[in-house]
């Protein structure tokens, strides 16, 4: 977790947008976007979902298991990752920690829960510690204890929240106190620990009723987890593209946060609200390794399996008086652009920043509070460490859904995978948004989209449908060619007229 308490920027907005199958939720401060997340029909994500499992392998020498949640799809769970103390088959507590070979074997049946995506080279990972996110609550089956969250700085507050929970507490349940529950009454938080309990039962239920492997409780939506997660402070607007989307957020707000449904508002001018809001090029901004700074500065960003590797150079930037003025001036702005970027991109795991080498510890200081100060404003938990003798900043980030490059980019299929394209379902959403967007004229004729073959390929393969489900598709039908001129990652729309777009 940050050291530095969360510092409220000027103006924060969140906004959502869903067209041509692709739901996007995007937060702004000061009208930059910082945060974004993506969700496709019919690809849904897994983080949150609870699984009745089978155990299919255990490795003592891993201390770990893999557990079949679905058809040919395994989940790695660690020992850390069950709940201690464990009690054996006759109810004993068993101390200390039994080795997971005492506690799994292979074809036992448990509920697991999904706590990070699959990576390409790596399965996700699953946790028999369940929880059910509500609102103002965490609700926790197997963790008998009462948290309050750590962003809820005020002493007393603390304190009535840890009492006022206490005392509906069962036992062997626990609860975590969110953010948002921050002043919240107890008799909300009762109904809200009460309407958690009452889906946990579902969930107990059918894990004595259902064949394993079988799905027990499926995550809220994209927009289900944002209306959950909306901050609780420090929020000045909420904007909504589409009438449906907008009615259930009214509807939510209205039962579970009316001080937040007053800062909802619809959106509904003609041009899509993520390209008037600028967001559509923040992102692909995002999806490229080198970002110019205004100074003439930049900083190239480089995702490797172990790590993230962040490089900061002066190139056109020649600065100020002396040669470490222009250093701290140059890491300074760019400390706050690799932030951003960070967010944005949601980048975890372990991060290395390579600044231009400061002199002076006042400098480094200055550095690295000003890191701080800029991480305090993220979500996620992160860690900062003093730079390094050699001039790195070490930090972590915890991540547990797939960032924007993995969710937009994939292997180059020309070069080996050594270069990251868009990717296949990405260039389809973004075809889609093209068509819905020309004038009638255009649409009442045919359109070819040229690809390059192999992309072509993939669509074909995959059985994409480009037209399927668009309120405004092209009359005339919808033809793909093939063309090797267009690049990997791109595409032309051609309509009847022959001219292109």
């Amino acid at each position: 977790m940050n050291d530095c308490a969360l510092i409220p920027p000027m103006h924060r907005e969140i906004l959502f947008s869903s067209d041509c199958g692709e739901s996007w939720t995007v937060m702004l401060e000061d009208g930059e976007a910082v945060e974004a997340a993506v969700e496709r029909l019919g690809i849904e994500p897994s983080v949150g979902n609870i699984y009745l499992g089978l155990v299919r392998r255990v490795l003592p020498g891993m201390q770990a298991a893999f557990v079949e949640v679905g058809a040919d799809r395994t989940v790695f769970v660690h020992a850390e990752d069950i709940p201690f103390p464990f009690a054996d088959e006759t109810g004993k507590v068993v101390s200390p920690r039994p080795g997971i070979e005492q506690i799994l074997r292979e074809g036992q049946r448990l509920a697991v829960q999904i706590t990070k995506e699959a990576l390409p080279h790596k399965g996700a990972r699953a946790s028999l510690h369940l929880s059910l996110p509500g609102r103002l609550l965490v609700f926790s089956p197997t963790l008998p204890q009462v948290g309050v969250s750590r962003r809820i700085e005020d002493p007393a507050e603390r304190d009535r929240l840890r009492e006022a929970v206490g005392a509906f507490t069962q036992p062997g349940e626990g609860f975590i106190v969110r953010t948002a529950g921050a002043g919240a009454s107890i008799q909300d938080l009762a109904a809200e620990a009460e309407r958690l309990r009452r889906i946990w039962r579902e969930v107990a239920r059918a894990i004595g009723r259902r064949e394993a492997p079988a799905l027990l409780h499926r995550e809220e939506d994209l927009l289900g987890r944002l209306l959950r997660d909306l901050p609780g402070e420090g929020l000045d607007a909420i904007v909504v593209e589409g009438e449906e989307a907008f009615e259930r957020c009214r509807q939510w707000l209205e039962k579970m946060s009316p001080a937040l449904a007053a800062r909802l508002q619809r959106y509904s001018n003609e041009r899509p609200l993520l390209e008037q809001r600028g967001v559509r090029a923040e992102i692909e901004r995002a999806l490229r390794p080198k970002i110019r700074l205004p100074s003439g500065g930049t900083i190239v960003i480089t995702q490797t399996e172990a790590l993230v590797a962040v490089d900061v150079n002066t190139s056109r930037y020649v600065g100020s008086k002396t040669l470490e003025e222009t250093a701290l001036n140059m890491n300074l702005e760019a400390a706050r652009e690799i932030v951003r970027q960070i967010r944005l991109r949601d980048l975890g795991g372990i991060i290395v920043i390579d600044f231009i080498d400061l002199e002076e510890e006042a400098s480094r200081k200055k550095l690295t509070d000003a890191i701080g100060r800029e991480l305090a404003r993220d979500r996620s938990r992160s860690r900062v460490l003093e730079i390094s003798p050699f001039g790195l900043v070490q930090l972590t980030r915890k991540r547990s859904r797939l960032g924007l490059d993995r969710m937009l980019l994939e292997s180059c299929p020309a070069c080996s995978g050594s270069a990251r394209v868009k990717s296949t379902m990405t260039l389809f959403y973004e075809i889609r948004r093209e068509i819905a967007r020309q004038p009638k004229e255009i649409l009442a004729g045919s359109l070819e989209v040229k690809l390059h073959p192999s992309v072509a390929d993939r669509i074909r393969k995959c059985h994409l449908e480009l037209g399927a489900g668009l309120r405004r598709a092209p009359r005339g039908g919808l033809r793909i060619e093939e063309d090797p001129s267009v690049p990997i990652g791109r595409f032309e729309l051609v309509p009847a007229t022959g001219a292109r777009l």
